[in-house]
């Protein structure tokens, strides 16, 4: 899927991770197809299809759980010139931890932010069928790059559960990172996350959250 301007390419992405998100069913994951290599709990990806754009690696978040990590859903999407991946959800954990990482558009990063970022939103809306509602947004840092970090609340239909989306947009060098952990208020092994713990999300104090983001790294 190519974008249409250069600021909407990882926008474009999103989209099409959300598509391969909607059409998943639970199931054993196929290690032995992906295209990235888990080793040691850590998966090494390449970024984009393009020769040396360099690779990226992040911790897997189920690494530490054996039954977990045995159910747990990974997908991966390689463009032109990005990456998306995601883990989970997994047998009773149902966060689901993505990573897309893109060559930068070139735009300054705040025109990204108010070009693409509410595009990104809308297309979670449209990805799970029900609105979804911003309730935190903050400029910030990441490993000493600019960075966005937003929170969106998002009930699904006849109350099945309410989640809660973490999302890092980091002008990262010449790359555009972005760091989206998923909470599910019906998740087992310990991590939902729901209305007495979500500002834990907010603070960027949930543990999960706090090691998936801090573990990714650029390798070129």
């Amino acid at each position: 899927m190519k974008s249409i301007k250069p600021m909407l390419n990882v926008a474009a992405i999103f989209l099409l991770a959300f598509l391969l998100v909607s059409c998943s069913a639970m199931g054993l994951p196929s290690f032995n197809a992906a295209k990235g290599k888990i080793k040691n709990g850590v998966y090494t990806g390449k970024i984009g299809i393009q020769p040396s754009l360099g690779t990226f690696s992040v911790k897997v978040p189920q690494a530490n759980n054996d039954y977990e990590f045995t159910y747990m859903q990974m997908k991966e999407q390689f463009e032109q010139t990005s990456t998306y991946v995601s883990f989970g959800p997994a047998a009773f954990d149902l966060s689901i931890f993505r990573v897309i990482v893109g060559v930068k558009p070139p735009v300054p990063f705040a025109v990204f932010k108010q070009k693409t970022v509410p595009m990104i939103a809308a297309y979670i809306g449209q990805a799970y069928g029900q609105p979804i509602q911003k309730i935190y947004e903050t400029d910030t840092t990441f490993k000493g790059y600019p960075a966005l970090y937003a929170v969106y609340t998002q009930s699904l239909p006849n109350n099945r559960s309410t989640l809660t989306h973490g999302i890092y947009y980091v002008a990262y060098g010449k790359y555009v990172v972005v760091l989206w952990t998923m909470g599910d208020s019906n998740s087992g092994s310990g991590r939902a996350i729901n209305d007495s713990n979500r500002n834990q999300i907010i603070n960027r104090t949930w543990q999960p959250e706090v090691e998936f983001v801090n573990s990714f790294r650029l390798n070129n």
